[in-house]
This record gives C-alpha cells, structure tokens and sequence, in this order.
C-alpha cells in the first residue's frame, strides 16, 4: 500500500517537473517586471531549485530584471517557515524589514511573509483561488500579477520604491 502511494507521488512529481519545464509566464509580465525593476529591487524565492529557475528565466529573457534568485538550495528553510524569506534582507543589509513585499501564487507564501513582518501580496492567477489565498489574510489580494502596474501608476515611470509601497499599501486600505 505504501509502495502504490509512493509510485503515485513519484507519477505527479515527474509530471510536475515535466510541465514546469515548459511553463510560460503571464501576459503583461515580462513589462510588469520591467517596469518594477525600475523602481525596486526584484527577489525570486522559490521551493525550486536556482538553476533550474535561472535556466527558465534565460529562457524567456527575464534575468536581467532580478537582484538575486534564492532557490531552495540557497535557502536556510522552506516555506511558510518565515526564514524561508529572509535572505535577501540579510545579504542586502541597505534594507529595511517595511521596504519588503511578498508577491506569491501560493498559501505558503503568504504565511511565510506574513509570520517574517513583511507586507503581503497574494495573486490569484496561479494554482490557487482567490477565496483559498484569502484564507491567509494577505494584505492586498489581486487576481492577476499585472494588476499591480495600476494601482502604482507607474505609467509615468517616475516613481520611488518608498513611494510605490506606499501606493500599495494605501490602495489595499
């Protein structure tokens, strides 16, 4: 029985892997990512290993827009453990805990936010629902990762990374 569960978990894993390999990005966020990386500083931290996300990136040209990628194998913890957040406010010592924001898809990322004092983005155009994410209490909960764009009217492209966290915390009120 315990070898029939495994061979099922080792079956989703492999299809996971196989379709993650293929994934594509959002519409609109390849110009999300290149208007925000002009005002903020961009972290990925995934569950997924750093070369296998630094290979996707490549891939669609997204790399440049990153400060720093902390897969799981540059991780201290996993999440929702809040350590799972914190490297790069401990290699980027020029920061300050409120200049962070969390973006996830996902529960674990939120809680994880959440537990390390950090502001929370929950978007749910990945994996899980809306109503799922709201669960976590996120402070602000899109339904799409270009949602954000408006609510920094960024269009100008004149803005501040102080100032764009404070949009958004003040658009989430």
């Amino acid at each position: 029985r315990l070898l029939k569960k495994l061979r099922i978990a080792i079956e989703i894993f492999s299809k996971y892997q196989e379709f993650s390999k293929e994934a594509k990005f959002h519409i609109g966020s390849k110009l999300l990512l290149e208007t925000l990386s002009k005002h903020c500083d961009l972290f990925i931290i995934s569950h997924n290993i750093t070369e296998s996300i630094l290979r996707h990136l490549r891939r669609e040209e997204l790399e440049s827009y990153f400060l720093d990628i902390y897969g799981q194998d540059k991780l201290p913890a996993l999440k929702p453990d809040p350590a799972s957040v914190e490297p790069p406010l401990n290699h980027y010592k020029s920061y300050n805990r409120e200049e962070f924001i969390v973006i996830g898809d996902m529960p674990t990322d939120i809680e994880a936010g959440k537990k390390a004092g950090f502001w929370t983005i929950g978007v749910s155009s990945g994996l899980c629902t809306r109503e799922l994410l709201a669960e976590y209490e996120p402070d602000l909960l899109l339904e799409s990762i270009v949602d954000i764009l408006p609510l920094l009217g960024v269009e100008t492209g004149r803005i501040t990374k102080s100032q764009a966290q404070k949009k958004l915390k003040t658009e989430s009120l």
